[in-house]
């Protein structure tokens, strides 16, 4: 390469303070939902298995059970991949989860905390130096 590209391409790299910040520990609720259509023909979740020692499972949620909401927003009609974005959050945090139990005929109200993936874990970088405040100066 002749220097003019080489330097070129240097400018065009994203300096390591505007390099985003890896992701918090993403954590689980433990259910395993699939979509299916409803007689009004939008998409509705209902849960096709609920993993052992997770939140959901101590929570009481049971396969068959029908998402309705999650943290208040009603998810029926919306496309699987949002859902699933929906239900994931950062480990330790709580969600808010309504279900419908057809062969009850009754809603259930639950609130969950995701749990962290046993093994995994993520870096937490300090904030870029820009970031940080400056070190405080001795006087002359």
């Amino acid at each position: 390469r002749r220097p003019q590209q080489y330097l070129r391409s240097l400018r065009s790299c994203t300096p390591l303070a505007a390099m985003p910040q890896p992701i918090p520990p993403q954590g689980r609720l433990g259910l395993t939902l699939h979509p299916q259509t409803s007689t009004n023909g939008k998409p509705i979740f209902c849960v096709a298995a609920v993993d052992q020692g997770t939140p959901a499972q101590q929570s009481g949620v049971f396969v068959g059970d029908v998402l309705v909401s999650v943290d208040d927003m009603e998810v029926a009609g919306w496309r699987f991949e949002d859902v699933v974005v929906l239900l994931k959050g950062e480990a330790g945090t709580w969600a808010k989860m309504r279900l419908y139990r057809p062969h009850y005929n009754t809603y259930v109200d639950l609130m969950l905390q995701r749990q962290g993936w046993p093994g995994m874990t993520y870096p937490r970088l300090p904030p870029p130096a820009a970031q940080q405040p400056p070190a405080p100066t001795q006087p002359p």
